[in-house]
């Protein structure tokens, strides 16, 4: 049994926990994601917007993987009932964490296989290649044993062969924080960034691997998430806590450890490099500044993104312990859009202290633009 959480919306549809959603335009432009999401995670990061069902398995839907699997057979049911003629872009499995655990991880690829199976057989794809993107924080794959390396090899040789030339499966490892002493929320028995590190080599080994039999429908990227605006004006700045009482955005580069730019940064860079015929469309994004910059999931006025700020204000209490720690305001004036998502914005406010220098901070968010590319929840999946 595995814990899932569903919209009610999906209940006519059949498809639970399954979710039809409109990213990337959506409906509008003539397509739905299809994503998937997990209760549960071993983290405890304060914008996680997914707090509310990620932070703990209790009160949430129950599904066995069986029904999971069998739900997908509906979806053109679904589609239909929602809009017509309307197809699917990608997939996206979240949490929560989907790879907490080994099993969790193995039953994560087929049904990021099998969906990509049903979406083509029933002639649902927007696209001749349909993308999966689960997106993980990567500690599971730190300390996986010999024969759970095995397995999770096996897995991911088997769903590559099966999907060939009609889907990718697509890791997104997305790092909390480039310093060494940056935010942990649970106790591990080395600090968070070393696990993610660990994991991430873990995963990018078994990639190649495959690579190397030619299987070349699996990718691994890391993801700075979740940071500050760099493509608009930045209204609220998440701050390296570490560095207090200097005030560093999460994710500057001088926050970074040589753990993450050795590791992480460079490694994947020369993976890029490498292996052009698994990151050539990478490559060729503009954005990725011809493969030099990873993507950064920015804050953004949206209810994918307030969800946080709305449940910290029904526990002022926790608010006034986390927030001002997290968090430093550019401005009063609330974001265009937020006042639709948040009832009482200006006391959440009260709660976050101004940056000290507002243009110094403008500052650092430009030296952001030389090592990220802006990603934006509402449209980032997949990036290329």
């Amino acid at each position: 049994m595995l814990p899932f959480r569903s919209k009610r919306s999906n209940k006519n549809a059949q498809i639970m926990p399954w979710e039809l959603n409109p990213e990337g335009g959506g409906g509008g432009r003539g397509q739905f994601a299809l994503v998937l999401r997990y209760a549960g995670c071993q983290l405890r990061c304060p914008l996680c917007y997914a707090l509310r069902y990620a932070w703990n398995l209790e009160k949430h839907l129950i599904i066995p993987p069986k029904k999971v699997l069998d739900n997908l057979k509906n979806l053109d049911k679904a589609i239909n009932l929602l809009r017509p003629g309307t197809k699917i872009g990608w997939i996206r499995i979240q949490g929560g964490e989907p790879c907490l655990n080994i099993d969790r991880t193995i039953w994560t690829i087929r049904f990021g296989k099998e969906a990509i199976k049903q979406i083509h057989n029933q002639n649902l794809n927007k696209f001749n290649i349909t993308r999966c993107i689960i997106q993980t924080n990567g500690i599971i794959f730190a300390n996986l044993n010999s024969n759970e390396l095995n397995t999770l090899k096996e897995e991911l040789q088997k769903a590559c062969k099966e999907i060939n030339d009609i889907g990718r499966i697509i890791f997104e490892v997305s790092f909390k924080s480039p310093c060494i002493d940056g935010y942990q929320w649970r106790k591990f028995d080395q600090p968070v960034l070393i696990l993610q590190i660990r994991g991430f080599r873990t995963l990018l080994n078994v990639a190649k691997s495959l690579w190397n039999e030619d299987l070349i429908n699996i990718a691994i990227y890391p993801v700075a998430g979740l940071g500050p605006s760099i493509d608009e004006e930045p209204w609220l700045i998440p701050i390296e806590t570490s560095y207090l009482p200097e005030e560093l955005p999460l994710f500057h580069p001088r926050t970074w450890s040589p753990d993450f730019k050795e590791n992480v940064l460079d490694t994947f860079l020369n993976i890029v490099n490498e292996y052009e015929n698994v990151y050539d469309d990478y490559k060729k994004n503009k954005k990725t500044d011809n493969g030099s910059k990873i993507p950064l999931e920015e804050l953004e006025p949206s209810p994918f993104q307030s969800g946080w700020l709305s449940y910290y204000k029904k526990n002022p209490e926790k608010s006034r312990q986390v927030l001002p720690q997290v968090l430093r305001k550019m401005s009063d004036k609330p974001p265009k859009g937020w006042k639709l998502f948040i009832k009482n914005y200006n006391d959440v406010l009260k709660l976050i202290p101004k940056t000290s220098d507002p243009q110094e901070m403008m500052t650092l968010v430009e030296d952001l633009k030389k090592c990220f590319y802006p990603t934006h929840p509402r449209n980032h999946y997949p990036y290329l």
